[in-house]
């Protein structure tokens, strides 16, 4: 059944090629199904290695922002935080894409953590997701960019619980692989003591009926989600999840 039948996958996508995060550091890969109900979870590891591309110059100091994801198929607006970029859809309710960098020195920060969800005034107010449409949904406020990554600014730790940074998610993947894969990232930056860029977002199949949760708003409920990391340095190398 299509519902059950997620694709659980682990893909190896380097941004240039390159074999690995740094072998030291590749993650067993876990993935739960985002449903309501029971967590299915599956263990892959990759077996078959991505081949060396030619050696390709970077400025590994440049603090230029990367190609983040668009499309001219969704209905999208794109917002600039103190600590993340985010393409927010109209007709979800939730972000199509959220992308940040995370560094060393951003995960020394002190700022604590607030557990404030609140409007995105920068919206339209018939855009503004609730706090309360969550509430006995059965799902989780699920963070794209998390919390524990903005850490270094109080500006960036509040517009980390914007609603229009959540998305609708299954507790056992909220608490459970999505939280895995958000520390293994925070552990990729430090142990490589380099920048780490990262892309996360929903995946809604638009060819079915989605399932919706809200009070005052309608929220569509993901039938999946997307990460994509990728580590910079002397070594550049990227890896890709879909949950």
């Amino acid at each position: 059944h299509p519902s059950i039948l997620i694709v659980v996958i682990a893909l190896i996508v380097s941004f240039y090629l390159h074999q690995t995060i740094g072998k030291e550091g590749l993650p067993t890969i876990k993935h739960s199904i985002q449903q309501g109900g029971e967590a299915i979870s599956h263990i892959i590891t990759p077996k078959e290695e991505v081949p060396a591309s030619p050696k390709i110059e970077t400025q590994q100091q440049s603090e230029e922002p990367l190609e983040i994801p668009q499309s001219r198929e969704m209905d999208t607006r794109v917002m600039n935080r103190k600590g993340y970029a985010l393409s927010f859809n109209d007709e979800w309710l939730m972000p199509n894409w959220v992308a940040w960098r995370l560094t060393p020195e951003r995960l020394a920060g002190k700022v604590k953590r607030t557990d404030e969800f609140t409007e995105d005034i920068n919206l339209p107010e018939r855009l503004r997701v609730q706090h309360r449409d969550y509430s006995r949904s059965g799902y989780d406020r699920g963070h794209m960019v998390p919390a524990a990554d903005m850490k270094w600014d109080e500006m960036a730790m509040r517009e980390s619980f914007y609603m229009s940074n959540i998305c609708p998610q299954a507790p056992n993947l909220n608490k459970g692989d999505w939280k895995e894969l958000e520390e293994a990232c925070r552990n990729w930056a430090q142990q490589h003591n380099t920048a780490v860029c990262i892309a996360c977002g929903p995946i809604v199949h638009t060819n079915k009926k989605s399932k919706r949760i809200g009070k005052s708003n309608k929220i569509t409920v993901p039938d999946g989600f997307f990460k994509v990391v990728m580590k910079l340095g002397k070594q550049p190398a990227a890896v890709g999840f879909i949950f």
